[in-house]
């Protein structure tokens, strides 16, 4: 009995393995149709590398407004916000990442998180602002709202 099952459960997976393959070199040769096939697939694996990266600050981002999604001024997870920015922007916009690096460490090393207390304005406001932009224009911005 456990021959036959042996050799059912192999014939089952090397039929479906065979499959895969079959259905994997049809999608490389329609995909090699494309004169951009090459910049796709290297950007969807970029994507992919910096989504990982970038998953735990993103998680952890979800949860915060999850958990306080309710609050009426939104603020509650703005530094949350800009780690997940920031690391989005290290992979695709590296040098307004470390614009945003330098004018962060100044800030908290000046003691100077808040640069105008009235208007409880953040210091590098300007540097978020550009990584939204540069991660819009990579199409890479993931869904903060």
């Amino acid at each position: 009995r456990t021959d036959s099952g042996r050799g059912a459960r192999s014939k089952r997976g090397e039929r479906l393995r065979a499959e895969r393959m079959s259905s994997k070199r049809l999608d490389a040769t329609e995909s090699s149709k494309s004169w951009l096939w090459w910049w796709q697939s290297a950007d969807g694996e970029k994507a992919k590398r910096v989504n990982k990266k970038c998953k735990l600050d993103y998680s952890a981002f979800v949860n915060c407004k999850r958990a306080y999604g309710g609050d009426g001024n939104g603020k509650a997870c703005d530094a949350l916000r800009n780690q997940v920015l920031h690391c989005y922007s290290k992979s695709y916009c590296s040098e307004i990442a470390t614009a945003y690096e330098r004018c962060y460490h100044l800030a908290v090393n000046r003691g100077r998180l808040l640069a105008n207390m009235a208007t409880r304005e953040k210091a590098c406001s300007e540097q978020i602002k550009q990584m939204e932009k540069c991660l819009k224009r990579a199409r890479a911005l993931p869904p903060l709202a």
